[in-house]
């Protein structure tokens, strides 16, 4: 994406962050778990066939990531939305 904008990494990097508030890794990483909440909770896949599909070797680590982006766990998410 630098390249395309003809901009050195770090330049690319700073201007991202100004115009989105975040590095492209972070923002990129919140987008995609923001589009995984929603197929979790549309009961499109289940946890594993998440992390499965993103690559994650184990569910644990996925779970670690998806915790510190929503503060609860998949699981946790899903028991909140699907138990009251």
């Amino acid at each position: 994406m630098a390249r395309e904008a003809g901009m050195s990494l770090s330049k690319f990097k700073k201007c991202f962050k100004e115009i989105h508030g975040l590095p492209p890794y972070e923002y990129h990483l919140n987008r995609k778990l923001e589009i995984v909440k929603t197929q979790l909770l549309q009961n499109k896949w289940s946890v594993s066939e998440i992390a499965s599909q993103l690559g994650y070797t184990s569910s644990a680590n996925f779970d670690k990531v998806f915790k510190k982006r929503f503060m609860m766990s998949p699981t946790a998410m899903l028991k909140l939305v699907y138990y009251q």
